[in-house]
């Protein structure tokens, strides 16, 4: 299951960069065509991730990273998880 493999990064990389980053939301699905979806949420508080039951071929592969401006973990994300499973990956910076 790739989606795991991704989930697996994905924990890797917010223990390692975790007090870099403000929230993360996405939503990954598997390409593979299976009925599972993944919801994701990630604040100070710790990595929440929801497995729920979407509609067959229905895929949706994004996450969405609240960071620091001028951090320099935009370009870790963008270089660990701009590959052939994610559709979309966007970096928002808070609201002064």
């Amino acid at each position: 299951m790739a989606v795991q493999c991704l989930l697996s990064r994905l924990e890797s990389f917010l223990q390692e960069n975790g007090k870099d980053i403000y929230r993360m939301k996405g939503i990954l699905s598997d390409k593979d065509g299976s009925e599972k979806l993944f919801s994701i949420n990630y604040s100070g508080s710790g990595l929440s991730i929801e497995e729920l039951v979407i509609k067959k071929g229905e895929l949706i592969n994004k996450l969405i990273f609240i960071i620091p401006k001028l951090s320099n973990v935009e370009l870790l994300i963008h270089t660990e998880f701009k590959d052939s499973l994610i559709d979309s990956v966007e970096t928002d910076f808070p609201a002064k």
